[in-house]
């Protein structure tokens, strides 16, 4: 998943938890630069990992836009930028 200035991808895996929910991870990197800007991750259980998927990588979408339209390209950005479902690490 790519904008002009952002290129976002899950990681390798999902993290299933012992209540039958499961947690997806994403990260936002500068395209230019390649530094990591931020990271996502959103934890579901009312979907299958399929459908999950499928909504996440939608949510990494739309925060790359975000992203582009108020000019977060580098982590110091990041950390000061307030979205919807922000997950702290």
């Amino acid at each position: 998943m790519k904008t002009k200035n952002l290129e976002a991808y899950l990681s390798g895996g999902v993290e299933k938890h012992l209540n039958g929910t499961f947690t997806i991870y994403g990260y936002i990197d500068n395209r230019k630069n390649g530094e990591e800007i931020g990271r996502h991750k959103c934890t579901y259980g009312e979907y299958t990992i399929k459908e999950a998927r499928q909504r996440f990588e939608k949510e990494l979408i739309d925060i790359m836009d975000l992203c582009e339209e108020y000019k977060i390209f580098n982590n110091d950005d990041w950390v000061g930028f307030d979205y919807p479902h922000k997950a702290t690490f």
